[in-house]
Order: structure tokens, then C-alpha cells, then sequence
């Protein structure tokens, strides 16, 4: 039974984080019914029983800078969209952040000699809140909440350490500063403005 837990938690992030949106509604019906509170109890990469499969039934709601999120079965729905919904991109990126899910072991491909290592059935690499982040701030459509939502995400990735804890990307601090310069001039009435004080 643990096992199955283990590989139905890879199966519906894999298919989650690789884009595989309508394959992860679907293979929401693979949970159990009890609602899967309980931690895993196999290990996934450096994380061992923290987390459950009641995960991916996050309920969404509003964080504590005042953004608010459907749930995610709503934002995967959404992803499907072409283009993509801004609030669904940022609020994919909210569900990596609020459920410590930035760099997680998944994310890597073992190697051929490893348990998994063959080749992937799950195309390109894993999403990252960067991502979500970088496409928001480039479409010039986007609601001004979710365009100075993003702009404050992505100056946080660099917080505190000048390196990217969102995704792989290198920002130039150069642009970094620009972001910063754009929420506080063009968004300044919104919440995220006012809040962040620095960028780095």
C-alpha cells in the first residue's frame, strides 16, 4: 500500500509539474476516497513521510499578502487554456511555494545506474515557479494584480541570497532591478509594492 501511495504521488506531480494537465485530472480518481491526510510512509528523494497524497486536493484560498488561488484541480483546468491564464500560472507557482515543493527531488531524473533511471515518459523538465513568474511579467495583457503579483514573486526568489531558489534561471541583477523599479512605480498601489522593501 505504501509503495502504491508512493507512485501515485509521483504519477500526479509528475503529471502536474510536466504539463500533463487533463492526464492529472483524470488521474485524480486514483485517490483514495479515506482523504489521504496521512503522510507518505516511503521515501521520496531526501524527504521521508512528510508529505500526503491529500496534497494534490489543495483547496487554494487566499495567502497572507492578500492573493487568492482556486484549488488546484481549477488551476490545472485552467493551464489547459491557450494562452494561459496569468492567475493559473502565479497560483501553480503558489501551490509549489506553499507546499515547500521548490527544487524537489521529483524535479531530477536519476541516473540510468538509479531506481527510476530509465527513460522518462514525462516529457521536458519540471516546472518552476520562475517560469510562471517570467511568462506573467512579459504579457503585457495580464490584470495589473497578477502582472505586480509576479514582479513580487520573482524579486523574492533572489531574497535573501542573490540566487534563484524558484527555478534554474539567472536573472541579472540588472533586471532584478528593473522588476523591482516596475512594482513600485507602475504597481505602487498594490499590496506587494508596498510590502517589499529591497530587491536582490
Amino acid at each position: 500500500m505504501e509503495e502504491r501511495d508512493t507512485a501515485l504521488f509521483a504519477l500526479l506531480y509528475k503529471d502536474l509539474l510536466h504539463g500533463q494537465y487533463q492526464a492529472y485530472i483524470d488521474d485524480l480518481a486514483l485517490l483514495p476516497t479515506d482523504g489521504s491526510g496521512k503522510p507518505l510512509g516511503a521515501s521520496i528523494g531526501y524527504l521521508y513521510g512528510s508529505l500526503p497524497l491529500s496534497l494534490f486536493q489543495w483547496p487554494g484560498g487566499k495567502n497572507d499578502t492578500g492573493y487568492e488561488c482556486p484549488a488546484i484541480v481549477d488551476i490545472a483546468r485552467d493551464l489547459q487554456q491557450n494562452p494561459q491564464p496569468p492567475r493559473a500560472l502565479n497560483c501553480l507557482g503558489e501551490f509549489i511555494l506553499r507546499n515547500n515543493l521548490d527544487g524537489f527531488p521529483l524535479d531530477t531524473q536519476p541516473s540510468q545506474r538509479e531506481l527510476g533511471g530509465g527513460e522518462s515518459l514525462f516529457a521536458g523538465s519540471a516546472y518552476s515557479r520562475m517560469d510562471g513568474y517570467l511568462k506573467v511579467i512579459a504579457d503585457k495583457q495580464a490584470p495589473e494584480e497578477d502582472r505586480a503579483y509576479a514582479l513580487f514573486r520573482a524579486i523574492n526568489c533572489y531574497a535573501p541570497s542573490g540566487f534563484n531558489g524558484c527555478g534554474n534561471q539567472d536573472i541579472a541583477p540588472a533586471q532584478r532591478k528593473q522588476w523591482f523599479r516596475a512594482l513600485k512605480g507602475q504597481y505602487s498601489a498594490t499590496p506587494w509594492a508596498k510590502a517589499l522593501k529591497y530587491y536582490w
